[in-house]
């Protein structure tokens, strides 16, 4: 029979408890926050106060989660605060 109270033979003996870095996870929040914050002071719609991407004569709603996936790609390097990224949900044409 088996002892319930014993430790497995394949289990590590020395267990390393491993705790994250909550310092990179906060610059990167705090990063994110900063370049929300230049979009949507950069998009304000004069015209419907909103936060609204222009081109021209047509106007895109931004919505939280689109001003999250712009910010994203702007830390990454692959847009702009200028130029949104390419991706469906900011293509202007179909709105």
């Amino acid at each position: 029979m088996m002892d319930l109270n014993s430790k497995k033979s394949n289990e590590p003996k020395n267990k390393t408890l491993c705790i994250s870095n909550n310092n990179n996870a906060n610059k990167d929040e705090m990063n994110k926050a900063n370049q929300i914050t230049k979009l949507r002071q950069k998009w304000e719609c004069k015209i419907c106060n909103k936060i609204c991407y222009i081109d021209g004569d047509r106007y895109l709603e931004l919505t939280p989660y689109q001003l999250q996936i712009w910010a994203k790609d702007i830390i990454k390097k692959n847009t702009t605060i200028d130029t949104p990224p390419v991706y469906p949900i900011f293509n202007i044409f179909y709105e």
